[in-house]
């Protein structure tokens, strides 16, 4: 399979993600972990913003993704400019 036809099936997935999401359903990927969208309440902070009510998405990832070794800790973030 070519790059093209990679992209088109990774698209293809997300695509069916999202609209799931969108219809409030959770999406379960075996062996990668769950979406599920859940309603936040507004906000109001004292110092005067307002954060209104919306639907975000929560990420579980599954036992075996959560339960990798990581050998390489990351970039190496100390010779970062910034």
């Amino acid at each position: 399979m070519g790059r093209e036809s990679c992209a088109i099936v990774v698209r293809t997935i997300f695509d069916v993600v999202i609209a799931a999401l969108k219809r409030g359903e959770n999406v379960k990927i075996d062996g990668f972990g769950t979406f599920e969208p859940i309603d936040k309440k507004a906000r109001r902070y004292s110092w005067g913003i307002t954060i209104p009510a919306h639907t975000t998405v929560k990420f579980t990832p599954h036992k075996d993704l959560k339960n990798i070794p990581y050998d390489n800790p990351g970039p190496d973030t100390e010779n970062q400019e910034g």
